[in-house]
C-alpha cells in the first residue's frame, strides 16, 4: 500500500471487488484506486491531464477517456463533488462520470474521511 497526501493506492493489491465494479463500465485499459480525502481538503476546480495515464497505455486521444467516481459509502455532510455546474449527491454505490477536459472539483468540508473507487479507461 502507498499513501501520498491522504491517497491510498492499491494498484496490484486492490482487491478484486474493485476490479470487478471497474469491469461494470466496459471501458478498455482500465485502472482502479480507491481514494481517500480527509476533512478540510479540496480539490479547487480542475480538468484531469492524464498524464501517467497516457504515457503508460499510450493513449493517442485524450478526448476516448473516461473517468467514472464511485461512491464507497452514504454521502456525509460536507462531503463534495462537482461535475461543470452539477453538484453529485448519492449514497454507497453512486457513480459520476466524465470525460477528458471536463471541469470537475472536489471537497472534503466535512468530520470524517471521504473514501471513494476511481475508475479510469477508454470508451469502447
Amino acid at each position: 500500500m502507498h499513501e501520498n497526501n491522504g491517497v491510498f493506492i492499491w494498484n496490484e493489491n486492490l482487491p478484486a471487488v474493485f476490479i470487478d465494479v471497474g469491469k461494470h463500465f466496459n471501458l478498455d485499459k482500465t485502472v482502479c484506486v480507491v481514494d481517500r480525502m480527509d476533512p478540510g481538503q479540496i480539490l479547487p476546480y480542475h480538468r484531469d491531464k492524464y498524464q501517467a495515464y497516457i504515457e503508460r497505455n499510450k493513449v493517442e486521444n485524450k478526448n476516448n477517456i473516461t473517468r467514472i467516481i464511485v461512491f464507497l459509502h452514504d454521502q456525509k455532510p460536507g462531503h463534495q463533488l462537482w461535475i461543470e455546474d452539477s453538484i453529485c449527491i448519492g449514497g454507497a454505490g453512486s457513480y459520476f462520470g466524465w470525460h477528458a477536459n471536463t471541469k470537475h472539483m472536489a471537497a472534503n468540508l466535512g468530520f470524517e474521511s471521504r473514501y471513494i473507487l476511481q475508475i479510469t479507461g477508454l470508451s469502447k
